[in-house]
């Protein structure tokens, strides 16, 4: 059997079968970063300068889903989140949370750098034990 493999491995058709494997996944590769890495179409929402991306979303859902699965006492399947109405639930934080992040710096509400250094130097719960 394994002679015969490797006797057709040999001859130009499985050569070419093979290009032709090696383009496919090459091509499905590029085409899936320029979609989503490259062209920078990988936000789920998308507010003033504010974006949401994919990875985001995920780990919001994935995080709802686990507080879920604890209240209910049971791990709950992607099938019931949906159910649920998990899924728009999660997008709905999302874009509330992006909307105020929005309005906020549109306001100028904030806490600069400088600022926050600043304010932990002289929280006494960031001082060592010696009190500096």
């Amino acid at each position: 059997m394994l002679s015969i493999l490797r006797s057709a491995a040999g001859t130009w058709i499985a050569k070419a079968l093979l290009i032709l494997l090696v383009l496919s996944f090459a091509v499905w590769g590029i085409s899936g970063q320029m979609v989503g890495g490259f062209a920078g179409h990988d936000a789920v929402v998308t507010a003033g300068g504010t974006k949401v991306s994919i990875n985001e979303y995920r780990l919001a859902y994935d995080r709802q889903i686990s507080v879920m699965s604890q209240q209910f006492g049971q791990r709950i399947s992607r099938e019931q989140a949906t159910a649920l109405g998990l899924d728009n639930q999660v997008l709905a934080q999302l874009v509330s949370g992006a909307v105020l992040d929005e309005q906020a710096r549109k306001l100028g509400l904030g806490l600069s750098k400088d600022r926050l250094a600043q304010l932990t130097h002289e929280d006494p719960a960031f001082k060592g034990p010696g009190g500096s």
